[in-house]
């Protein structure tokens, strides 16, 4: 089907055009070595290692969105507290850097995998730190509501917002609202999170208001809920710290 031909293509790109895109980074920086007494040469040399680097980067996304609902490994409990403290350790660069406010509540333990789990914070924080006005220090909130059958749980942030024609196009993959000069990206990374939510049966979706601030809900059944047709249902139980 399209889903195992494209994780086929993703295969052949991580293998097969990684490696010249690693070379001409390479050769690119020894070059830029040789004539470091010419500007023009070396501002050339910058754009090239630039787009070998945002390649790679698009390559390895697009791998993790073929994979995203895919994964063969056996369900294990997942504390998604402890996912939530594995992704602050992974952005805690950027996290100092910018002077993030991220408040946390409890979290549920689910039946799952870990990596995925990991993508789907990972990028919702940090689409929360990157899209926001020039100057301002991020505060993102996690929030927890009990639906009967389901948890939801929201990523509030206080950045540029979007404006209400551009709410369901951000899912799908390759779009971007932004040039890359202006915000970094592939532009997949919301896509991913889609597939690793709709794999364990919930839905993902976005509220916002321009120049206010965005909200990512995503939700995921309880242990006793039903499972969703044709999907792997998640157990849910429960804790996290602030």
């Amino acid at each position: 089907n399209a889903n195992q031909e494209l994780q086929q293509f993703a295969s052949v790109a991580s293998h097969d055009m990684k490696e010249p895109l690693r070379t001409i980074s390479s050769f690119s920086t020894l070059l830029s070595r040789k004539i470091p007494d010419q500007p023009a040469a070396q501002e050339y040399l910058y754009f090239i290692k630039d787009a070998a680097g945002r390649m790679t980067n698009l390559l390895e996304d697009l791998i993790n969105y073929a994979r995203a609902d895919r994964s063969q490994e056996q369900h294990k409990k997942v504390a998604l507290d402890g996912i939530l403290l594995m992704v602050q350790n992974n952005l805690h660069s950027i996290l100092q850097q910018h002077e993030v406010e991220l408040h946390t509540v409890p979290l549920p333990t689910v039946m799952g995998q870990s990596t995925p789990f990991v993508q789907l914070f990972q990028n919702l924080i940090a689409n929360a730190i990157k899209f926001q006005r020039t100057g301002n220090c991020p505060v993102i909130r996690l929030t927890l509501d009990d639906l009967n059958d389901c948890w939801q749980i929201g990523v509030h942030d206080n950045g540029i917002g979007m404006a209400p024609e551009y709410l369901e196009r951000i899912f799908q993959p390759f779009t971007r609202l932004h040039s890359h000069s202006e915000y970094k990206g592939s532009g997949i990374g919301l896509a991913t999170c889609t597939k690793i939510v709709q794999h364990y049966g919930g839905r993902l979706w976005v509220e916002s208001t321009l120049g206010t601030g965005t909200t990512f809900y995503f939700t995921l059944p309880k242990a006793t809920a039903a499972p969703a047709p044709e999907r792997t249902a998640l157990t849910l139980e429960i804790p996290l710290r602030n």
